[in-house]
């Protein structure tokens, strides 16, 4: 048997004719048809193709195609291929990774956004393999502006500027990719700026091209409200048209002196905040409140801010009680705190009664250094009167209580003796906890007791509230603070102690009804000092209790054994326990020996 081996190299895919013969007899399955396929893609053969390669604008997605090959050119007809395909801008500094979709025929779409103009540069990755590519850069360029790609600046548009008669401001018109992209108007764009004015007449201002964007000035020749359009190609710019208030300059002091107080008050609020403060400053302090008059509490204060604290504070004297609150309180606290030092007491006193709750709360600091620069008769004064304001029924008293706190619990105590009940109850519970034990401390024992009657059960709960700071040891805190924190508890505690075990046990008890254990523990370790009421006889447990301490009976000798006596029974069980796991050694024992 004879064998004849051929070989050969076919760089072309494609179906052959195959054919062998034996002299002039084809051997037999011959001719037969050969099939080539495309080997492996080889990244340096692909074929792109598509509208990218034209050109493409900036800011618009755009898309090219990849028909794979392998090394020969031969085009596949399958997909499967990982290929990646970046941009790399002109300037080197950023890459865009187009998205590649497989149309599992041998095409790769892909799909990409240039925000540069200029060269990108192709980087084809099939497979992990790379290789220059027939097509090596994407020329990207800006087409023409048009509105909605440019922005403008100046003119007082962002409302920071201000402006004034007779003063010139100065409008950039632009790309709005002028500084991040280099992004350039030709000079050739149709550019409109139009400035409608208070009386009608429409300005039109003058732009000169430069650098690639236009500039132009504009004079402001009226006071009042004008209406700025920006156009490009007679369509809008993004934010046009906008509105800007040029403010009257400020008069000549001889003006003023001659201008009644309704054209005064007319053109103060045209006037930008240091031309408002001046022309106060020119006037008597009676003619500066009545000029101010009927203006909103932000606007006074505005107009105020430029002022020597002396001069507004004599302003303010003149202005009626309740302007002179709400002007005080629209200003900031600096300016507060040094117009309320340089007010005569009886200013200040006057002023705190006319506050609202909510400014009282809001300058509760700035108003309490006042009164504490003050004699104490001059800062009682004024804490009555804000006393007074507060009045009763379901009046807001959180104002006042806010001042309360900020002062020391003597004045506190003092602004409240003559109060009655009802409101000490009201005031106290709006106060800090802290500040209300302060306060109740340094009253008389029967306005102790007639203020505690008068609370609801919510006020004495958070009177109790966080007592257990006075034992307990939390080692997540720096020592100052674990310190300072049971230095604070324990003086409220002792500062509450004596009046919460006058408290008839049983409404003691109801007004703790929501409390959990730990604050049951934290009131009933704060009451072990103190002795029980001498009112009728010991309150009996309603079940036994037995942690090896004995059972309680007989008649209570601590307040704190009355309280737990009076308690439910699964508060008893409760707060037990957590004097027993929470408190300092031999409490529980001290209190069911009680």
């Amino acid at each position: 048997r004879a064998e004849a081996t051929t070989r050969g190299v076919l760089n072309a895919a494609g179906s052959y004719l195959l054919s062998a013969k034996v002299g002039d007899e084809p051997l037999a399955g011959y001719p037969r048809i050969l099939q080539i396929v495309p080997g492996a893609t080889d990244p340096r053969r692909c074929v792109l193709f598509g509208e990218a390669l034209q050109g493409v604008d900036c800011g618009r997605e755009c898309s090219m195609t990849m028909h794979a090959a392998d090394r020969f050119g031969n085009l596949r007809a399958t997909g499967g291929d990982v290929v990646d395909l970046s941009i790399l801008a002109p300037d080197g500094r950023t890459v865009v990774a187009a998205s590649v979709t497989d149309h599992a025929d041998g095409t790769y779409g892909a799909t990409f956004k240039l925000d540069h103009a200029g060269a990108w540069g192709l980087q084809l990755i099939v497979n992990g393999r790379g290789g220059r590519t027939d097509v090596s850069e994407i020329n990207a360029h800006f087409g023409p502006c048009k509105a909605r790609d440019c922005v403008f600046t100046g003119f007082g548009m962002d409302g920071l500027e201000g402006v004034t008669t007779l003063s010139t401001s100065r409008i950039v018109i632009s790309p709005a990719a002028y500084e991040s992209a280099g992004r350039r108007m030709s000079g050739k764009e149709s550019i409109g700026v139009r400035v409608l004015t208070p009386s009608g007449g429409i300005s039109a201002v003058e732009l000169n091209f430069t650098r690639g964007r236009y500039e132009g000035v504009h004079r402001w020749t009226q006071p009042g409200m004008h209406t700025v359009s920006v156009s490009l190609d007679q369509e809008a710019v993004v934010g046009s048209p906008f509105t800007v208030e040029a403010l009257a300059a400020l008069p000549e002091i001889r003006e003023l002196e001659s201008m009644s107080v309704a054209d005064i008050n007319g053109i103060l609020q045209k006037l930008d905040p240091n031309a408002s403060a001046q022309a106060l400053a020119t006037l008597p302090p009676g003619q500066a409140a009545e000029a101010l008059a009927g203006h909103a509490p932000a606007a006074m204060a505005r107009m105020m801010n430029g002022m020597y604290p002396s001069a507004t504070a004599s302003i303010l004297a003149s202005l009626p009680p309740h302007a002179s609150a709400a002007a005080v309180s629209a200003m900031s606290e600096e300016k507060a705190r040094e117009v309320l030092a340089a007010m005569a007491a009886e200013d200040v006193a006057a002023l705190a009664g006319n506050m609202s709750a909510g400014d009282l709360r809001s300058k509760a600091d700035v108003l309490a250094r006042a009164l504490l620069d003050m004699s104490d008769a001059d800062a009682a004064a004024a804490l009555a009167a804000a006393l007074d304001a507060a009045g009763g029924g379901e009046k807001d008293v959180s104002g006042v209580a806010a001042l309360l706190d900020k002062m020391p619990a003597a004045k506190a105590a003092e602004a409240l003796a003559g109060a009655s009940a009802e409101k000490k109850a009201k005031v106290l519970a709006a106060m800090s906890g802290d500040a209300a034990a302060a306060a109740l401390e340094l009253m008389s024992e029967e306005e102790r007791l007639a203020a505690l009657g008068e609370m609801n059960d919510a006020a004495i709960q958070k009177l109790t509230a966080g007592l257990t700071a006075a034992y307990e040891d939390d080692k997540n805190l720096p020592a100052a603070e674990r310190a300072r924190r049971r230095a604070a508890a324990a003086k409220r505690s002792a500062a509450l102690a004596p009046s919460l075990a006058k408290m008839h046990p049983g409404k003691l008890a109801a007004a703790l009804a929501d409390a959990d254990a730990k604050e049951l523990a934290g009131t009933l370790h704060a009451l072990l000092g103190e002795p029980a009421t001498k009112e009728g006889e010991g309150w009996k447990f309603g079940i036994d209790l037995d942690f090896g301490f004995g059972k309680g009976s007989g008649k209570d000798k601590s307040a704190a054994a009355a309280l737990l006596r009076a308690l439910p029974k699964d508060k008893q069980r409760a707060a037990a326990l957590e004097l027993l796991n929470g408190c300092p050694p031999g409490t529980a024992g001290a209190i069911l020996a009680g």
